[in-house]
């Protein structure tokens, strides 16, 4: 079954996408793709697509995926409503709304978590060092055993 999905390209913390016909048993990076229908950079909020090429392919059965599917509506190639394209568990919300509070409890609110308060460099580097000294200190006593502390 072929889709049109995204491919992302660009640097880290520089995305931008490709608007691809894949099949669907493809992975995004392969590079396996049938056609490309146009670009996408989110960061200057820049949508180049060719409407001719999308609108042949939907015709021909190739399923939009939901990002997709909002890039086509946004440039009026197709028309139809939006789709949630965020995950089940979040909620649709309306522009201009302020997003849920954080939940409260284990876990969450103020204090470290259970991985920084294990991870703390200093004190690691010290234990090393400890460890470091040890390890020396008993090379030399087997060395020479007369040898005092």
């Amino acid at each position: 079954m072929l889709k049109m999905r995204l491919q992302r390209t660009g640097r880290k913390n520089d995305p931008s996408y490709r608007v691809l016909v894949v099949d669907s048993r493809q992975g995004p990076r392969s590079g396996k793709f049938v056609d490309r229908i146009g670009s996408y950079d989110p960061r200057e909020d820049q949508i180049i697509l060719d409407g001719e090429k999308a609108r042949q392919w939907l015709g021909k059965g190739v399923q939009a995926s939901p990002t997709v599917h909002n890039l086509l509506i946004s440039q009026k190639i197709i028309e139809g409503k939006k789709i949630n394209a965020l995950p089940r568990k979040t909620p649709i919300r309306k522009e201009g709304e302020a997003p849920p509070p954080p939940p409260r409890g284990r876990g969450a609110g103020g204090g470290a978590s259970r991985r920084q308060k294990r991870y703390r460099p200093n004190q690691q580097m010290a234990r090393l060092l400890q460890k470091k000294r040890r390890r020396s200190l008993r090379r030399r006593l087997r060395r020479n055993p007369q040898q005092s502390r």
